[in-house]
């Protein structure tokens, strides 16, 4: 799968995940125990509303699992690219050590290390945009853990517990874990991406040091 393609795959799955996330636990979110188990057709649809989220969260947990192997594929064609750029930047950082190269060369040059930054910047923006979209993930997963454990709280300060309620408790404890996880999994992802903008961004400033090198030779050149 070429990186391209992993790369569309990446922000497909990633804008659904961040549209679902707003809607995964707003049906059980705002009801409180108070007002469920009044009846007892209250407390099964509160069941059914959480096995229900239970089922999503797993899903949407299953699905960043495989949108973090998607991202650690792509580390081995970055490193790649990355290797070769330093290879580049040495090559080239020789041929200004060159006392007869010519300032054509060192114009060619110059333009060819001006398309290496242009596509580093290029993908230090993306890696950006993708740390932005993780980071809203993160704050939404938050958000969900705190009011599933703000609801698990008041479930279990309820006296006395029906079995029903027991149930339902479980099942938030469920959903904590769950939350928890995708949590775990989104902070991997997020140190991928992190590591990655730390990486090029030392490319990019290596490379825009090298442009300023050729400015200057090629301007010695021709007052010579």
């Amino acid at each position: 799968m070429t990186y391209n393609r992993l790369t569309k795959i990446y922000f497909v799955v990633f804008s659904y995940l961040l549209l679902s996330f707003f809607i995964s636990f707003h049906a059980i979110a705002q009801q409180k125990p108070t007002d469920i188990i009044t009846e007892k057709s209250g407390i099964e649809e509160f069941k059914q509303s959480v096995a229900k989220a239970i089922s999503n969260e797993k899903e949407k947990l299953d699905e960043l699992k495989r949108q973090l192997s998607v991202v650690e594929e792509t580390q081995k064609a970055l490193k790649e690219e990355l290797s070769a750029c330093a290879i580049q930047i040495s090559a080239r950082n020789n041929l200004l050590l060159l006392p007869d190269t010519r300032i054509k060369d060192l114009e060619e040059a110059r333009v060819i290390t001006q398309a290496t930054l242009a596509s580093v910047t290029d993908k230090i923006k993306k890696f950006e945009q993708r740390a932005v979209t993780v980071d809203l993930l993160l704050l939404k997963t938050a958000e969900l853990f705190l009011l599933n454990e703000s609801q698990l709280k008041e479930f279990k300060d309820q006296n006395p517990r029906t079995e029903a309620m027991q149930s339902i408790i479980k099942e938030l404890q469920v959903l904590s874990t769950l939350f928890s996880s995708k949590k775990a999994t989104l902070d991997k992802i997020q140190q991928i991406h992190h590591n990655n903008i730390h990486e090029f961004n030392l490319s990019r400033k290596a490379l825009a040091e090298l442009i300023d090198k050729f400015e200057s030779q090629i301007q010695l050149r021709k007052k010579e």
